[in-house]
């Protein structure tokens, strides 16, 4: 299974933001399409992007002004997690080798491919995707707690699927 390409669309002309879109998710991306600057910002602060495309002249905050912003984002990551490790890094203790046995993951596909579709896209969009419960349930018309419950559902599926009781 390849990996699920999460992009953010950034255009103030929206029937060629919904063109993009649509282009892409045809392709297998998941997309996220906004109007301007400062919903991009928005979306920007609560969604991890794989891809922006932006748009220079928009309403709201200036395009260059967004890509400042994540620029200046992934560098205040980066700088966070060296005085992290820079602090904490002689005390960290040495992760212990599982011996867990190797995922089947032709069986995880086949066990996938039976759940139902609602609980199969709430898995994917959990763990696949890293969406929160606010965003699956926004994409796909359910509450938090309902999202919450039907990734319950298919997870106890899954795992009974995996161990051939089901």
């Amino acid at each position: 299974m390849v990996g699920l390409v999460r992009v953010l669309v950034v255009e103030d002309f929206a029937i060629l933001a919904r063109t993009i879109g649509t282009g892409l998710r045809r392709e297998g991306m998941a997309v996220d399409v906004v109007l301007d600057g400062d919903d991009a910002l928005e979306h920007l602060a609560v969604t991890r992007y794989d891809v922006v495309v932006l748009d220079r002249d928009l309403p709201g905050v200036h395009g260059d002004e967004v890509c400042r912003r994540i620029v200046a984002g992934l560098q205040r990551g980066a700088a966070r997690r060296q005085r992290l490790l820079e602090r904490f890094g002689p005390e960290l203790v040495p992760a212990t080798v599982c011996d867990a046995p190797p995922v089947d993951l032709d069986g995880l596909a086949r066990c996938l491919e039976r759940l139902p579709e609602r609980e199969r896209s709430v898995v994917v969009m959990s763990f696949y995707a890293e969406a929160g419960s606010e965003q699956i349930g926004g994409e796909l018309g359910l509450s938090t707690g309902n999202v919450r419950v039907v990734r319950h559902r298919a997870l106890a599926r899954l795992r009974a699927c995996m161990e051939g009781t089901s």
